[in-house]
């Protein structure tokens, strides 16, 4: 478990600024972000194990805020939606979320001059489809 404050808030929930970053109880990539004084949480990813071409420009005053110099200080996290049909899962490519392990700090970016999307699907076409089995599946996929 890691404490992280959110000084602005994430999206929609501007007022909640204290999170804990927990792991998921069944092994896997997912992990929780938890809001310590609120019954409030969020699945995260990391987003090279299901998009291995994830690249945004992390503007410097957002790396600044959270007290960094260059991206590879930081972790970053997409938060995932996920339905009744777990298959169609998808991450908020749009508005990642940056975070300082060392200090504890953490922010939501929203890249607004990228064509990352708000949702994009965890696993491939042909997954969401069920034409392969998810067993030899991979999770990388080139589609969003």
């Amino acid at each position: 478990m890691m404490r992280l404050i959110c000084s602005d808030g994430l999206l929609g929930f501007e007022d909640i600024h204290d999170y804990e970053l927990v792991e998921a109880e069944e092994p896997g990539p997912f992990m929780w972000l938890k809001a310590v004084d609120n019954d409030l949480g969020f699945i995260l990813v990391e987003p090279g194990l299901f998009w291995e071409n994830y690249r945004p420009e992390i503007p410097p005053d957002v790396l600044e805020a959270i007290g960094v110099n260059a991206i590879a200080d930081t972790k970053l996290y997409i938060i995932v939606t996920v339905p009744s049909d777990p298959l169609l899962s998808t991450g908020n490519c749009f508005a990642p979320i940056v975070v300082n392990e060392e200090s504890g700090r953490m922010r939501q970016v929203l890249l607004r001059d990228s064509d990352y999307p708000l949702k994009a699907h965890l696993f491939p076409e042909h997954i969401r489809n069920r034409k392969a089995g998810v067993v030899g599946a991979s999770p990388n996929s080139a589609q969003w």
